[in-house]
């Protein structure tokens, strides 16, 4: 059901709900399934990841099952003799392009055999490198925002599109069922998807006529709250429970009250993760998008407002949204890009050095995604249609007619998919890269689940990490 929020004057005194201690009670999530997917490569091999959850027993893995497609339950065998114990992916190398599959998981929780669960079919013949989402009617997608809508545990799409000078809101299952739609009060018009009453479904909020902000932040006792303070960073950089807003040189504490304030003007470019390694808390980078003689950007102690480093030299101002990722294996810490207005692309290391100045050819809304089962992730380059491993290994080949709306780990195992838009459609691209690595998915990580709510936004960063550990996967050799 889509739930109209009235004005922003109305969520500015949810601030007032904020007072009071952090609590030790988790924050509330969807109750997510699997989120299997399968793949097939060029040569009839099909790929398949899932989830890990994070209340999963620590010593949980997995037997895959297959049997051909609409076959009765005697057929199902596994394919896995000893159940896999690194990462949450399989690819059947016996699977052929002429045939159909259905495939299913038997999770072993802490060495005790579970049900069988998370079912697919791959039907046969060749595959496309992406899902596919056929959109309904006329017009152009311009964001998409991902929420269980329906409490089975999969995420189902909202998107944003424009039809002729109305916005509508349309919302689909990931197999292209469409469920419904609503009209916005504007093109402009800010939404958010997230489960606020904690009832296993999340509603659809939108902004009223004079909101330009609506994303989640976790309040009193740990609950979502509706937040609509500007073009902010829900995240809680002071360790008790509870998420600050960041909304560039100013930090409101989960009370309303300032944080901390600094005086630095309009900003292009803002970004809460934990960027330098080995430093407790997050950190704030930002980029002044008027000229500056000295501190057009920098990095700054997102608990305290404190300047890590600032660059001395003057900038031309940056365009936005940059981004921070960990893109080089032999530098700490993350990497921090911006360009200049005068076309300049800029990389910079986590303690200010400059560790690439030639990135020219990177368009200002340059992406990253975990992609191919490293640690540092890859890049997702929107006007190039490629992704690639820095410095220039590639990955991925987009269409020329698709246009990229969001990276998120909507599905699979903890990798990002890319949502790209294309004619009458929206194409889902997951990996089908093995990887041994075990992660509980992204999105049960509180700040990086509250930054896939706000995507619904005209302007905002992409969801990050808070850095902390969800709990230790099982042992490396769990034998």
């Amino acid at each position: 059901m889509l739930i109209l929020v009235l004005t922003s004057a109305v969520l500015l005194g949810i601030f007032d709900l904020f007072a009071g201690h952090a609590s030790t009670k988790p924050p509330r999530g969807e109750r997510l399934g699997r989120g299997i997917v399968a793949m097939r490569w060029p040569d009839g091999r099909i790929f398949l990841s899932w989830r890990l959850l994070a209340d999963d027993p620590e010593r949980t893995f997995f037997h895959v099952y297959r049997r051909p497609a609409d076959a009765d339950e005697a057929a199902w065998v596994p394919l896995t003799a000893v159940p896999i114990r690194h990462g949450t992916n399989y690819l059947d190398e016996t699977a052929r392009e002429a045939e159909a599959y259905d495939y299913q998981l038997q999770p072993l929780l802490g060495g005790v055999e579970g049900p069988f669960e998370a079912e697919i079919q791959v039907p046969a013949g060749p595959g496309k490198p992406y899902l596919s989402v056929p959109l309904d009617g006329e017009g152009e997608p311009l964001a998409v925002v991902a929420g269980d809508l329906d409490g089975d545990g999969e995420y189902e799409l909202v998107v944003k599109r424009q039809v002729g000078d109305r916005g509508v809101l349309e919302a689909y299952r990931l197999d292209g069922s469409f469920l419904w739609r609503q009209d916005l009060a504007s093109v402009q018009t800010p939404y958010t998807v997230f489960d606020l009453d904690g009832d296993g479904k999340a509603e659809v909020h939108t902004g009223g006529p004079d909101c330009t902000a609506l994303y989640v932040a976790y309040g009193e006792d740990g609950e979502p709250q509706l937040i609509s303070q500007g073009q902010g960073i829900a995240a809680d950089v002071d360790g008790d429970g509870l998420d600050e807003i960041i909304l560039g040189e100013t930090a409101l504490d989960h009370d309303g009250t300032i944080l901390w304030s600094r005086d630095l003007g309009p900003l292009s470019v803002l970004h809460v993760a934990r960027i330098v390694a080995g430093r407790d808390g997050l950190q704030v980078f930002y980029a002044l998008a008027d000229v500056a003689e000295t501190g057009g950007l920098g990095l700054l102690d997102a608990a305290t407002g404190e300047t890590m480093w600032a660059l001395d030299e003057p900038t031309t101002g940056f365009l936005g949204p940059g981004f921070v990722a960990d893109l080089m294996g032999d530098e700490k810490g993350m990497q921090l890009f911006a360009t200049e207005a005068d076309g300049r692309g800029r990389v910079f290391a986590a303690d200010g050095r400059e560790v690439r100045a030639d990135v020219s050819a990177w368009p200002a809304d340059m992406m990253t995604a975990f992609w191919d089962g490293m640690a540092q992730k890859a890049l997702v380059d929107p006007r190039g249609k490629r992704v690639f491993r820095y410095p220039d290994k590639e990955l991925l080949h987009l269409g020329d007619d698709e246009r990229v709306l969001a990276v998120l780990d909507l599905l699979g195992d903890w990798r990002e998919e890319i949502i790209v838009a294309a004619p009458g459609e929206l194409r889902i691209y997951t990996t089908t890269i093995p990887s041994p690595e075990r992660r509980v998915t992204l999105m049960q990580d509180r700040m990086y689940r509250a930054g896939a709510a706000r995507m619904g936004m005209a302007q905002t960063s992409p969801p990050q990490e808070s850095g902390e550990t969800l709990k230790p996967p099982a042992p490396l050799f769990g034998w």
